[in-house]
């Protein structure tokens, strides 16, 4: 089941202006074209009667003093992004964003993973299961890989030491696993890496653009001070291609 954040909106506010006071009732309002509605409101503007879809003279006309600020989707959408990212390093790698405002761990729910394979698991009780144990840069996701899909993938299952699996979701009260259907190998990627000069320019994303500019814009966290030069870190004995991260395998 989906984590919704219905005061989103207004938290993420009052957040951002503390001298709002904390006792008046506020409300976010949406518009298209000469309509105006409550699109979130606060416990404070709830417990008086206001409600999501409500037009907005009358959540007005009900609360004299109410707070109205007018909708910002762009905003909302960067703190969720924020929350999300602070749910993968808390919890578990297994959740996404389900905007407007909320945060999905959904069982059954398909879902691409990747990451360096730590831990490989295969148990004489299991049955043939095999149990991986990946990690990339949010924190560790725990694979479960059932005996066709392993005699299939055999090769990936064992040798891959950065792996993507596509899955399904499978909750069991606070415990999460993903259900591999697909395992793909990607460590030759990662070591392709090697091969690229220069520098990587990804797009400034959403949920940056407002303290680094907008999209395609330039990035305000590339400039470096005047007179500082770039430093070499290449060195030969440490070419990435010749790296190997050593998994640990129980089988």
């Amino acid at each position: 089941m989906p984590g919704m954040l219905p005061t989103l909106p207004t938290d993420r506010i009052r957040r951002a202006d503390p001298s709002l006071n904390p006792d008046t009732p506020l409300v976010v309002i949406a518009r298209s074209g000469s309509k105006r509605w409550v699109a979130a409101a606060d416990q404070a503007a709830a417990k008086l009667g206001l409600r999501v879809g409500m037009p907005a003279a009358k959540a007005q006309a009900l609360v004299q003093g109410l707070t109205m600020i007018d909708a910002d989707p762009v905003a909302d959408l960067a703190t969720l992004e924020r929350l999300t990212l602070w749910a993968l390093s808390q919890y578990s790698p297994v959740v996404a964003m389900d905007p407007p405002d909320g945060i999905v761990a959904r069982d059954g729910q398909w879902l691409m993973e990747a990451g360096l394979v730590l831990v490989r698991q295969r148990p004489g009780s299991a049955k043939g299961v095999m149990f991986i144990t990946i990690e990339d840069e949010t924190g560790i996701a725990n694979v479960v890989v059932w005996p066709k899909l392993f005699e299939r993938s055999r090769r990936v299952v064992l040798g891959a030491s950065m792996m993507a699996i596509n899955g399904k979701i499978q909750r069991e009260g606070e415990v999460v696993h993903l259900v591999a259907q697909q395992l793909f190998d990607w460590w030759g990627d990662l070591s392709g890496l090697a091969g690229c000069d220069g520098t990587f320019h990804p797009p400034t994303g959403r949920g940056d653009e407002f303290a680094h500019g907008s999209p395609g814009s330039p990035d305000s966290r590339e400039k470096a001070p005047s007179g500082v030069r770039a430093r070499d870190m290449f060195t030969p004995d440490l070419h990435i291609d010749t790296l190997k991260v050593k998994s640990r395998n129980f089988h």
